[in-house]
């Protein structure tokens, strides 16, 4: 039995080597570009006090650079989000529009809601801002408090519904807005209540599971990961630029630990098809991954939720 299950899960690797080969493109379908990581919040499950990396935000010219590339190849979405509140970028609103002008059809940010003022709301609708996610994760205050530190359940709740009724008011279709629960142990219970007030009050609720940004830090949540056979399929298809330039293994990767590149002085392209991801993408079908230890107990690789989409994607 135990020869049969590894010839099958070669096999499942061989047959995914074979996909990425003939079907996917030689450039990644999103591009993630953090215009910033500096944050206004203190959240438990955010290892932002683990980060050493200095904070900053993206010179206008490099994300020029980026974006036209995205634009050049087709790239379908960009993330102008990675590990950070976008909002406190002040050129927000000017890549937003700049990516849309490039052709990019997706253009979507992952915020925290506090920063959601009218004057910011009304930026975002006219930007042409496709998508933004809030996230909540509780719906109680004693709840919200213990997981979003620094934030005010109150204020990020009426501006959200705030920047609803502005939508709708100019008749716009765009931005989708969504809310985002990630459960934990101590809010998993407010799960059906959370959706039941949500889900009339936005375009769409994400429920999704606390992960331990790629096995570095304790969820509350532990356990011995289910065995997913599939290589990670955002090293095929997902794009990391950190706000200074350089290109990270994936969103997981907050510290910039694993640089596959510098977009500073490489391209998108030719950092995508270039050898450090070669090799790490060959530590997948060989199922080895001492090379990565990262990726060893990631939970997202483990669960498979990488392949089925997470609600920051």
């Amino acid at each position: 039995m135990m020869v049969f299950s590894t010839l099958r899960r070669g096999a499942l690797r061989m047959t995914f080597a074979a996909y990425t080969r003939f079907w996917l493109k030689r450039f990644p379908h999103a591009v993630r570009i953090e215009s910033t990581n500096a944050c206004n919040a203190d959240c438990a499950i955010c290892p932002r006090r683990k980060m050493t990396r200095p904070v900053g935000f993206m010179n206008m010219d490099l994300y020029r650079r980026l974006i036209e590339e995205c634009g050049r190849r087709e790239v379908s979405t960009v993330h102008l989000h990675n590990y950070g509140e976008p909002l406190l970028d002040p050129d927000l609103f000017e890549r937003i529009k700049m990516a849309r002008a490039a052709g990019i059809r997706h253009v979507r940010i992952f915020s925290n809601g506090a920063l959601l003022t009218p004057a910011a709301g009304a930026r975002l609708i006219e930007s042409g801002l496709t998508e933004i996610k809030v996230s909540m994760d509780g719906l109680d205050e004693q709840t919200f408090n213990k997981i979003r530190k620094g934030l005010d359940l109150a204020q990020v709740s009426a501006n959200l519904e705030r920047f609803v009724r502005m939508r709708n008011e100019k008749g716009r279709r765009l931005p989708r807005v969504g809310v985002v629960f990630t459960q934990t142990p101590q809010n998993e219970a407010e799960t059906p209540r959370f959706l039941e007030h949500w889900q009339s009050r936005v375009d769409k609720v994400f429920v999704t599971r606390v992960h331990n940004w790629g096995g570095r830090r304790r969820t509350g949540d532990e356990g011995k990961p289910a065995h997913n056979p599939w290589p990670c399929p955002r090293l095929w298809q997902t794009f990391t630029v950190l706000w200074d330039g350089r290109a990270a293994l994936c969103c997981m990767d907050y510290n910039g630990d694993v640089v596959l590149g510098d977009t500073n002085r490489q391209t998108i392209f030719e950092i995508f098809n270039g050898e450090a991801l070669a090799r790490i993408r060959s530590c997948f079908f060989r199922n080895d991954l001492r090379e990565v230890p990262m990726c060893q107990t990631c939970s997202l690789h483990h669960r498979g939720r990488a392949r089925r989409g997470e609600a920051g994607e």
